[in-house]
């Protein structure tokens, strides 16, 4: 959904997206692919909010996305957008270790899970043990094959801003 743009396709609005999806939900509530997609669009659709329209995006994406990983347990997908909305609320605890963990597990090899612990990883790096800083670092070798230059700017913003969030988590 987030990539559409960029590739040129044609795309319908975030208010229809969000409208089939509901429809998709309500037919076939069991669909982990619903539920992942309906995560990733409130997630997507938080990053542009403040406030509480966020807090409320991003406890809807936890809800959808633990509901997703639940019906399927082994998408890699869903375990980096667990990951992605517990650092969007600030919830460094061990669901979100325990994403991280899941998700290099389970998607070693794909480019956009690569980019999403790379990110993760380095933004919480003083909350980990030394083991887990240790995968990380070997994502982001196995992303500089495929893609250096993303790895690279990962890497800079968050060398930048001492981890842009590192001095906001406590693992809990």
């Amino acid at each position: 959904m987030d990539e559409r743009p960029a590739q040129g396709r044609g795309f319908c609005s975030e208010g229809d997206a969000l409208a089939a999806l509901n429809i998709a939900l309500r037919l076939d509530p069991e669909n982990p692919n619903y539920r992942e997609d309906r995560s990733r669009l409130d997630y997507l659709e938080a990053q542009r909010s403040e406030g509480a329209r966020k807090a409320e995006l991003l406890d809807d994406a936890l809800f959808q996305i633990r509901k997703a990983i639940r019906l399927r347990p082994v998408s890699p997908y869903a375990w980096s957008m667990l990951m992605q909305v517990k650092m969007g609320l600030g919830e460094i605890d061990q669901e979100f270790l325990d994403a991280l963990d899941n998700a290099l597990m389970l998607g070693p090899w794909e480019p956009e899970i690569q980019r999403a612990v790379a990110d993760a990883g380095l933004n919480v790096w003083a909350v980990l043990n030394d083991s887990q800083k240790g995968k990380i670092l070997e994502d982001i070798k196995r992303g500089m094959t495929r893609q250096p230059g993303e790895m690279v700017r990962i890497a800079t913003q968050s060398r930048a801003g001492g981890g842009r969030r590192s001095g906001k988590y406590a693992c809990n």
